[in-house]
């Protein structure tokens, strides 16, 4: 038996090419195996750090939306809601004790959108 999967970017490469230029970030891991514990497969539980890291910066990310055309500094303000996100979705894998041989927390970083793959 195979298996075979074909990931389809098309849409997410997009989207960063949309984001290159503004005070972006974009929050994530860099193992391949990070989306299988955040949305689980059909022999594995879900183990949604990322979204409960979210749930738990949203407030913040909010009042930061409503004010953002004010704020002196929104690339410092976007990095420091990013920052918070990164630290969120660390402490949950942490709190969570996702198994993980350390690759997958210190795989978690910010980089911003104009830093991030896809064709520029």
């Amino acid at each position: 038996m195979s298996l075979y999967v074909r990931a389809d970017f098309t849409v997410l490469d997009s989207m960063i090419r949309r984001l290159r230029g503004t005070p972006a970030r974009i929050v994530h891991d860099g193992v391949e195996y990070g989306v299988y514990q955040e949305f689980g497969t059909s022999k594995m539980a879900a183990r949604p750090a990322a979204q409960t890291a979210v749930s738990e910066i949203e407030p913040a990310y909010e009042a930061l939306l409503e004010k953002i055309v004010t704020v002196d500094d929104p690339e410092a303000a976007i990095e420091k809601i990013a920052r918070d996100l990164e630290g969120h979705w660390k402490a949950q894998i942490i709190q969570m004790q996702i198994i993980d041989t350390g690759d997958y927390l210190a795989s978690i970083e910010v980089t911003p959108a104009d830093d991030w793959g896809g064709e520029k």
